[in-house]
């Protein structure tokens, strides 16, 4: 009984409709690298500088956790009869990436947030992300399961990190903050069971692209050096007589400049080869997301 719970999804079959399905594929699409990538730095731009780069900083380290136990496990997916959503493409199973990313991300943000309708917001969001996983028929409920119990593994290790023991390895420079994190993505293309022979070109492709998150890491952190360094401007708290039009113009621009830069980044850098290419463009976005924008929206005058 247990394990028909675990691993059977049949049961979503007759829920199916054509009002549900675009409902749960929104909800799917918010646990997406390309929502996650365009949302993080937009609360860097609006909101908190600090909280977001924590908030970024949990979400990326628990992407590549939940990357490699991937690999390692090998857990398959439930039948492709059952798919309705073609991203997962020949990606294993267990731990679900949405469960897992979504939960340390809407949680923690909640966790920063500190407000009860915060909470709220944020459980509903992760509980119908882990609900479009099933619906979809891309995960079981084991995968949904050990996700979330990871997400709040990940962050209850994080929350330790931010104790006052650790106060001198975080006040360390971003220079050294960098070196480690480059260390950590050397470490895990030695040990990554996903690079090895026994399973697919295309896994091993995602596994590659999957450590290139920590390009990302690098240049987010030394833009947030350089914008403390350098620029430290705070967006008006009012402009033309209304109160949160700065941050949304900030938003918007950040998230176009963002997206044009990647254009240029991809078109301009074709010459390199596919892995060091990306890992030179997600280094750069990550340094333009912290520092290049921020820049920008003062000499724009939307920031003090």
């Amino acid at each position: 009984m247990v394990d028909r719970f675990l691993h059977d999804i049949n049961w979503v079959l007759p829920l199916r409709n054509d009002g549900l399905t675009p409902v749960f594929e929104t909800f799917t699409w918010l646990g997406y690298p390309t929502f996650i990538t365009f949302f993080l730095p937009l609360l860097y731009w609006a909101w908190n500088r600090d909280a977001a780069t924590r908030v970024m900083m949990i979400v990326m380290l628990s992407s590549l956790l939940n990357a490699f136990l991937k690999d390692y496990w090998m857990n398959p997916r439930p039948d492709i009869a059952l798919q309705l959503d073609p991203e997962v493409a020949q990606s294993f199973g267990m731990p679900s990436g949405h469960a897992q990313v979504s939960g340390v991300l809407w949680l923690w943000l909640a966790y920063e947030v500190r407000r009860l309708w915060m909470w709220i917001l944020a459980s509903f969001i992760m509980i119908m992300i882990c609900l479009s996983r099933l619906y979809l028929g891309v995960h079981d409920a084991e995968d949904i399961i050990v996700g979330l119990a990871l997400a709040v593994v990940s962050m209850l290790l994080f929350r330790l990190s931010l104790s006052p023991l650790l106060q001198r390895f975080r006040g360390l420079n971003a220079t050294w903050h960098i070196f480690f994190i480059l260390m950590l993505m050397m470490l895990l293309a030695l040990i990554w069971p996903g690079l090895s022979s026994e399973i697919s070109q295309d896994n091993r492709a995602q596994s590659y692209d999957t450590l290139l998150v920590c390009a990302l890491m690098m240049g987010w952190l030394y833009g947030r050096q350089w914008d403390q360094r350098y620029v430290d401007g705070r967006l008006r708290s009012n402009l033309w007589d209304q109160q949160y039009l700065p941050q949304i113009i900030a938003g918007l621009f950040g998230i176009i400049s963002l997206f044009l830069l990647n254009i240029v980044l991809r078109t301009s850098l074709t010459f390199m080869d596919e892995l060091s290419g990306n890992f030179l463009i997600l280094l750069l976005l990550g340094f333009y997301m912290t520092f290049g924008v921020p820049l920008l929206l003062k000499i724009l005058r939307l920031a003090r």
